[in-house]
């Protein structure tokens, strides 16, 4: 039973892992994580999300440029209008951006993953920052 408990356990921590995703550019780290859209009464409900959380771990004020490049099926969905998915946060030293599943997409801040209901086929294969530019 001890057994089975552990690595029903392990398999789980596995899984959040493989969700993760980390990246870092002259002190500023991005991480995201998978969440999925849980309230029935939202269009997007069942769509699953990368969430981004930045980070400035340096003890200056930092501004980051980025444009994502999200692979779908293994095509770049978004490397064709560079304006539409580059974004452009300040970070004051030691300050973190979290964004929440609530978020407009413009705000920069999570990129749809998948439909858990299969409204849409297309999921998320890669995830990729292209022009970054930290200051």
């Amino acid at each position: 039973m001890k057994k089975t408990l552990l690595l029903s356990a392990l398999c789980l921590l596995g899984l959040n892992l493989a969700a993760q995703r980390a990246y870092f550019f002259e002190g500023i780290s991005i991480k995201s994580n998978s969440e999925t859209s849980l309230d029935a009464k939202r269009t997007d409900f069942g769509y699953k999300y990368q969430i981004f959380r930045l980070e400035n771990t340096t003890n200056e004020t930092k501004t980051i440029r980025f444009h994502v490049d999200a692979y779908y099926d293994g095509n770049c969905f978004t490397c064709m209008n560079v304006d539409e998915y580059t974004y452009s946060f300040e970070l004051k030293p030691k300050e973190i951006k979290v964004g929440k599943i609530t978020d407009a997409p413009k705000i920069g801040l999570k990129i749809f993953e998948s439909d858990t209901q299969n409204r849409i086929k297309e999921k998320l294969t890669d995830l990729q920052f292209s022009n970054v530019f930290v200051k």
